[in-house]
């Protein structure tokens, strides 16, 4: 079944943000495994095998991600199969084994399992879940031998996947849960006490881990304490309820409800999906068929299994599986990687629900469980998908980038001009630049600089996040910081790049890139890229411009050009594609709707002018820009909001207080790449803000009824 999530795509997605500082790593150092407190990676100790994956993958190919796409892979079946182990100590059921195993690996809640970012996330997940798997067996095997065997498995698989994951420790408690919900608080605490080799072995495994915690914590800072900060600083009361509304609310209620609707809307097609749904329901049918001698129905019924128990199981796992990340703010604020700890018990709690609709209905239960199971599958196949949209937007900048310009000379400045204005998000590596083209180049090179004219924007962000300016010279670029809100009255740095010093690619607005290396020395270079062996080559030709997949076909409705354009800064929580413009604050979200946790995307602008750049294929009649601002702030008033169509000024009326409307003549639109621009005051301090925008639409005007 993990298969079919692959299939459309093949091994499409790469690097995207700390991946390519691990590469970077690997390519000036050789590969480590273990984090060590002396290595470069010291704050990151309390989890000491967080690269393993990464550095096996390097290992086994440093050209490309194909081996990092097997241990991927190889991370969601040892998912499934933990968790169907633990399904099949809980229910005795093949088929309900088989869909908790399911259910697990395609869970709605969390919108990271498919990228690099969580690959240590994704196996510290599976460990733990075939840890406790096996140590529930430990406890209900009959032969010592057997329960020995078990717990050998069991106790390294805990202690590993803490190793990769910190917050995987919360799962220690997980073994307790699952013989609660199957024998009750007597049964459990006899099972304790009766098998006390069983429970000592686990607990030594704990005392591993907490002692290996303790000794990282006392050896210096960590990034888990930079991220949580003082205990002083923390409401408690505060954190705890975004626990049960954000955690729970996301896991139970709001990963279905985006799933749904993902289903119904994102989808071109449902074909594939279709097919997929059909090897699903033969799978599980099949690993599930009645032996000679066994009760079909009673196998689907499962009538000694408790749905109470299990329900309270697994509602206490969601709890303990977000709990770790309430100590950190900005986690709550995102769906990645927050909720890989919780699905466990989301899915552990939706066969409760099915078994009891099932013994209800036999109907019913086997039509809600097949939809739970193509809805989950397919808002996965989408986040599969997004990711590779991410990353083939990543390897056209890149490909252009490192295709258009030889390793840059220790001694030599790489400036990129970015007309396209994409060069402008983290996930568009803006910061992580240097590292990406570290490992592209195979060799160090200088900090590039990355210059929007758009505003003059020098996409470095200072320590407070905010962005400077980049003005060009005719000797070159003079570079100012933002000034610190934090040190008012400090003079912000600045600096001069020389043009003869510097080596100089343009990513122009139309997708064609110019270079200031001399046209003999490209032409080398190409032909060394197209044809070599060298790291260098086989990375471009790999990663950067790698062939197309043969079975890729198109199923998502696309932002492909069209004759309307609308861009809403996102639309799944944390699923955002970055803004082509510039001026704008990355997508904020925020609960949409007080009744259901769904959550929405809007923007700040935070330059005077602010710019969305798209592509068009026009219509001969004039069009309405449409736009939601959700909240002005002084000096900025609706009438001093001005707006340029490619420099065309263009009337703004309000329709009410939070639409504006304007009427854009067909002639001020061209075929291609379009750009629309907002101009507005900006405040001054501590951060400059102008006004909120929900989302901005561009529609043809329909044509007048015939009379």
């Amino acid at each position: 079944m993990v298969a079919l999530l692959w299939l459309p795509f093949g091994f499409s997605i790469t690097g995207l943000i700390e991946e390519w500082d691990v590469l970077a790593l690997f390519t000036l150092r050789e590969p480590f495994i273990w984090v060590s407190p002396d290595g470069p990676l010291a704050p990151h100790r309390l989890r000491p095998l967080t690269v393993a994956p990464h550095a096996i993958g390097y290992l086994l190919d440093p050209n490309s991600f194909a081996y990092w796409h097997a241990l991927l892979m190889g991370s969601l079946l040892l998912k499934g199969i933990g968790a169907g182990l633990m399904g099949w100590w809980l229910t005795h059921s093949r088929r309900w084994a088989a869909v908790l195993g399911l259910l697990v690996v395609f869970y709605p809640a969390d919108t990271m399992q498919l990228s690099f970012r969580s690959f240590h996330i994704d196996w510290s997940i599976s460990l733990s879940l075939l840890a406790v798997a096996l140590c529930a067996f430990g406890y209900t095997l009959q032969k010592p031998w057997q329960r020995a065997i078990a717990m050998l498995l069991a106790v390294p698989c805990a202690v590993l996947a803490t190793f990769a994951y910190e917050a995987a420790l919360t799962f220690v408690v997980v073994p307790l849960l699952l013989l609660y919900a199957r024998f009750g608080v007597r049964g459990a605490l006899a099972k304790v006490n009766g098998h006390r080799i069983v429970s000592a072995a686990w607990i030594a495994g704990i005392l591993v881990n907490v002692a290996y915690v303790l000794y990282a914590k006392g050896s210096g800072e960590t990034y888990q304490a930079s991220l949580v900060g003082t205990a002083m600083q923390i409401d408690v009361v505060d954190r705890l309820q975004r626990v049960v509304g954000i955690g729970f609310g996301r896991t139970l209620v709001g990963g279905w409800l985006d799933a749904l609707a993902i289903t119904w809307f994102e989808y071109r097609t449902h074909l594939y999906l279709a097919l997929c749904a059909v090897l699903v329901g033969y799978t599980v049918w099949r690993s599930s068929r009645a032996l000679p001698g066994e009760n079909a129905l009673a196998d689907i019924a499962t009538p000694s299994t408790s749905v109470v128990r299990l329900g309270i199981t697994g509602l206490v796992m969601i709890g303990l599986g977000y709990l770790p990340f309430a100590a950190s703010l900005p986690h709550l604020e995102i769906s990645q990687r927050t909720f890989l700890g919780a699905a466990p018990g989301g899915a552990l709690l939706c066969v409760g629900v099915l078994i009891a609709l099932t013994r209800r209905s036999w109907g019913l239960g086997v039509v809600v469980t097949a939809a739970a199971l193509v809805v989950a599958f397919a808002a996965q196949m989408f986040q599969f998908d997004h990711y590779r949209r991410l990353s083939a937007t990543q390897q056209t900048l890149l490909g252009d980038i490192v295709g258009n310009v030889p390793p840059p000379r220790l001694d030599q400045t790489l400036v990129i001009i970015d007309k396209r204005d994409q060069l402008n998000d983290v996930w568009m590596v803006r910061e992580g630049m240097v590292m990406a083209l570290t490992y592209l180049y195979d060799r160090p090179i200088e900090r590039p600089i990355i210059c929007s004219p758009s505003g003059n924007v020098w996409q470095f962000p200072n320590v407070e996040g905010r962005l400077g300016t980049c003005e060009a010279t005719e000797d070159g670029w003079n570079l100012t910081e933002a000034p610190l809100v934090s040190a008012p009255g400090t003079p912000a740095a600045t600096r001069q790049i020389k043009r003869s010093a510097a080596v100089v690619v343009t990513l122009e607005a139309d997708g064609t890139t110019t270079s200031s290396a001399s046209p003999e020395a490209l032409e080398n270079y190409r032909r060394l890229l197209e044809t070599g062996h060298s790291s260098v080559a086989e990375r471009y030709r790999n990663i950067l411009r790698r062939q197309p997949w043969p079975l890729a076909f198109e199923q998502f409705r696309t932002e492909r050009a069209s004759d309307r354009f609308r861009w809403d800064f996102g639309r799944w929580w944390s699923m955002e594609q970055p803004t082509r413009g510039s001026g704008w604050i990355a997508g904020r979200w925020t609960i949409a709707n007080h009744t259901l946790p769904v959550w929405r995307s809007a923007a700040w602008k935070t330059l005077p002018e602010a710019t969305l750049q798209f592509d068009l294929l026009p219509d001969a009649r004039p069009y309405t820009l449409t736009a939601r601002v959700l909240q002005i702030v002084p000096p900025t008033t609706p009438e001093s909001i001005k707006l340029r169509v490619n420099d065309h000024l263009i009337a703004v009326t309000w329709k009410d207080a939070s639409t504006l409307s304007a009427e854009v003549p067909a002639d001020a639109l061209k075929i291609g790449t379009n750009v629309i621009a907002f101009d507005s005051p900006v405040t001054r301090d501590p951060t400059p803000l102008s006004f909120l925008i929900d989302w901005v639409s561009l529609d043809p005007v329909p044509p007048s009824p015939a009379n």
